[in-house]
């Protein structure tokens, strides 16, 4: 896997405990996983059959190294993870910029995150790795409960069924029959998904 320092921080109403400091991947690794995920969309763009993409020629089609991509993978789906590992954590520094967190703001950013990576999502349904994705998006919520102090008992309940709330809700924009706008979703997403 990517090697990440990955330091707990966010701020929440006027406080200032950061949830994140922006993930620290090498330059090298980073420009890797890059030319992977670039080589994933590609594949995904000309239809081809995610099932059927080897490791060989996606490390051919991104010109990086089968011992590159082992180091830092166990297998193709992992390329994704770590993307939405990466996204996660740029929503974690833009949360860390806001001088308030509350439901509103909270929202707007994660609707905004959301709306700039329709193609991830619909790499992770081509690839189905929802089943590894949603654990990477609970872990960030239940992140988000502790900080605000949410009740230990359900904790960690809540924390998992909002990730796989905040991810159907993506999935679910992501393949309207017709695009949403970004103040369309926002909209829905402030009626659909809980404020806590």
């Amino acid at each position: 896997m990517i090697h990440i320092r990955h330091n707990v921080s966010y701020q929440i109403k006027m406080a200032s405990i950061p949830l994140s400091n922006p993930m620290a991947i090498d330059a090298r690794s980073k420009k890797s996983q890059q030319k992977l995920y670039q080589a994933l969309r590609h594949y995904y763009g000309r239809n081809i059959d995610f099932n059927k993409i080897t490791v060989k020629a996606s490390c051919e089609q991104a010109n990086v190294s089968r011992a590159t991509f082992y180091r830092h993978h166990q297998d193709l789906r992992d390329i994704l993870t770590v993307q939405f590992i990466i996204v996660i954590s740029e929503l974690e520094a833009r949360v860390d910029q806001l001088t308030f967190l509350d439901f509103e703001t909270g929202s707007q950013e994660l609707v905004n995150i959301i709306d700039a990576n329709f193609d991830l999502i619909r790499l992770m349904n081509w690839s189905q790795s929802r089943p590894r994705i949603e654990p990477v998006i609970s872990g960030a919520a239940l992140r988000i409960l502790i900080l605000r102090d949410y009740p230990e008992p359900n904790r960690t309940f809540v924390a998992t069924f909002l990730g796989a709330t905040i991810l159907q809700f993506a999935q679910q924009v992501v393949q309207a029959p017709e695009p949403l706008s970004k103040a369309a979703i926002l909209k829905l997403y402030r009626k659909l998904i809980p404020d806590l």
